[in-house]
């Protein structure tokens, strides 16, 4: 089987073979809004079977059922990772090691101030409210006095 172009009519489809995509048969058209879209069923290469839209595989923009994007991924990562993994001594590690870890000392010191912070204002609040009331009480007796 070929690797075909833009196909005239419906019937040029079955049979073809897109990316990995071989074209199994037609399927019935899906309405979005206002435009009719042609459907097919098509097989991937590792076997899925899906149902795909026929300007997606024409125009290159389903080449696979993903299985393409997977083997792409770990090719590459099989080409790469060597030369993109960091290298480091023993040194660098523990040196890295140890920022991890007073990094995340000083996100919980900021976390546990935020929290006493918050339980000092509450504090502060509840000490008002009962201040308040002996203020009042304060006030009252002196005015009494006052009158006498």
């Amino acid at each position: 089987m070929e690797h075909c172009e833009m196909p005239k009519t419906r019937e040029d489809l079955v049979g073809r073979i897109f990316g990995y995509w071989t074209i199994l048969e037609n399927a019935e058209d899906r309405i979005f809004g206002s435009q009719r879209k042609q459907v097919v069923v098509a097989k991937c290469r590792c076997g899925t079977i899906k149902s795909v839209l026929v300007q997606n595989i024409v125009n290159k923009k389903s080449q696979s059922c993903g299985c393409l994007q997977k083997e792409r991924a770990s090719a590459w990562m099989n080409d790469n990772w060597e030369n993109k993994r960091p290298v480091m001594s023993d040194q660098e590690l523990e040196e890295f090691k140890l920022k991890q870890l007073k990094r995340k000392q000083l996100q919980l010191k900021k976390r546990n101030y935020a929290y006493r912070r918050i339980l000092e204002i509450r504090l502060e609040k509840a000490l008002k409210e009962l201040a308040e009331p002996e203020q009042r009480n304060e006030k009252r007796i002196a005015k009494k006095q006052s009158e006498y």
